[in-house]
């Protein structure tokens, strides 16, 4: 596999081993110090070409962009925070309001009779 590493003069590299060998330390060949390891963005797909790839933890998955993260989210019935809209966030905030005065009016009479029965 190939795996990415990074060392602190800036230098970025890649190497490829064994899974087994994720663990062994690789030095950079600009400075000579250990490079460490991080995640990019980029995988290697049976061996041929590098493409992009999101991980997006609403699936659990690598998604290969926006467009395929869309497709997906509108399979599941999902929408994007800030894409909705404004008519329907308007006429969901006019339901909420309705049942919020409804909740009111409930706690209001409830209130109401539990005073009559104590008196």
């Amino acid at each position: 596999m190939k795996y990415p590493y990074r060392c602190r003069c800036g230098h970025d590299w890649d190497v490829y081993k064994r899974v087994a060998q994720i663990d062994d330390p690789e030095t950079c060949s600009e400075c000579g110090s250990l490079g460490e390891r991080y995640i990019s963005s980029q995988i290697q797909l049976h061996g041929t070409k590098v493409e992009e790839y999101e991980y997006n933890p609403a699936f659990g998955k690598f998604l290969r962009g926006k467009k395929s993260r869309d497709e997906l989210a509108k399979r599941h019935g999902m929408i994007e925070v800030g894409n909705e809209p404004a008519e329907n966030i308007e006429k969901l905030a006019e339901q909420n309001r309705k049942e919020r005065a409804s909740w009111d009016k409930a706690t209001e009479e409830a209130l109401r009779m539990a005073g009559e029965m104590k008196s």
